[in-house]
Parts: structure tokens; C-alpha cells; sequence
């Protein structure tokens, strides 16, 4: 059984100042994140590690569909952990990332599609410590040419 221990919508994503995905207004009152067919773009959250959380068997779920019916999409999520003590200040010690290549689109437009990933490279976070996920479109090494609109992103524990 797996409990989840996080929900990030789009709306408390965190943007570089560079290769973002666009927030967009969706009908029917839906926001997303519209993630570029032909660059690389990424999105990330930050929170704080909650007690009991088992970070070795952590898994990612992305719900997202596309503006196209034909290719696939690859995904990547990066784990940062900021212990106490750490700066803070510094923005590029994300472990490797944990990646799921070769998502077939769903087979109509705007359809739903749930990805899961395997989240085995967690930067060695531990229960308390800050954390960031930043959820990237690896939109120069998958099929796709359509945006990739994200709805949500889940992390579970599968420990529990």
C-alpha cells in the first residue's frame, strides 16, 4: 500500500529565470503547466520532508495529457535535500535524476495520462529536511512535438 505524502499543482510551482514551462489558464477552470514540445523546460517545488517519510521507496505520479496524439514524452525529477546548516543559497545540487522515458501520448488530444517514476535518486533526504522536486520535459530527447500540459504531481511513499 502506498500513502500519499505530497500533491504540487501548478499554481505553487517555482520558476528559473530561464526554461520554464508557461502557466496556462485551461478551459473549464484548470490550470497546467505547458511544457515545450522542442526545449527543455522545468518547474520546481519546494517543502519540507515530513517524520516517518521512507525516501528510498518514494514514487512520482504525473498527470498530464498533450496537444498532439502522436510521439512520446520523456520525463525527469530531480531531488534536492537542504540539511540544516546547508546554504541555501546554492541552486544546482539536485541528485540525478529519476527518469521515465518513452510515455506514449494518450491516443486522443487532452486526455489524461498518469506517469509514475521511480524516485531512487532522493539526494539523501532525511524526515524534516527542506526539499525541492523539479519536474523537467526532456523535450530534446523524446518524440513529441506538442506541448505537454501537467495537471498535478504526486509523490507517494510506498513504504507505508
Amino acid at each position: 500500500m502506498s500513502n500519499t505524502k505530497f500533491i504540487f499543482h501548478p499554481l505553487s510551482a517555482e520558476f528559473q529565470n530561464i526554461n520554464f514551462p508557461r502557466l496556462y489558464w485551461k478551459a473549464n477552470y484548470k490550470w497546467c503547466l505547458l511544457y515545450s514540445g522542442s526545449t527543455n523546460q522545468n518547474a520546481t517545488w519546494t517543502t519540507v520532508a515530513p517524520q516517518g517519510l521512507s525516501p528510498s521507496t518514494m514514487r512520482a505520479y504525473i498527470y498530464w495529457t498533450c496537444s498532439v496524439d502522436t510521439g512520446d514524452v520523456d520525463w525527469d525529477i530531480g531531488i534536492e535535500s537542504i540539511a540544516e546548516g546547508e546554504d541555501v543559497g546554492y541552486d544546482n545540487s539536485f541528485d540525478t535524476a529519476n527518469s521515465a522515458d518513452n510515455n506514449n501520448v494518450p491516443g486522443n488530444i487532452n486526455y489524461l495520462e498518469i506517469t509514475e517514476v521511480d524516485l531512487n535518486n532522493y539526494d539523501g533526504m532525511q524526515p524534516g529536511e527542506v526539499i525541492r522536486f523539479r519536474l523537467t520535459r526532456d523535450a530534446v530527447s523524446d518524440t513529441s512535438t506538442g506541448f505537454a500540459e501537467v495537471y498535478a504531481l504526486e509523490i507517494r511513499d510506498n513504504a507505508d
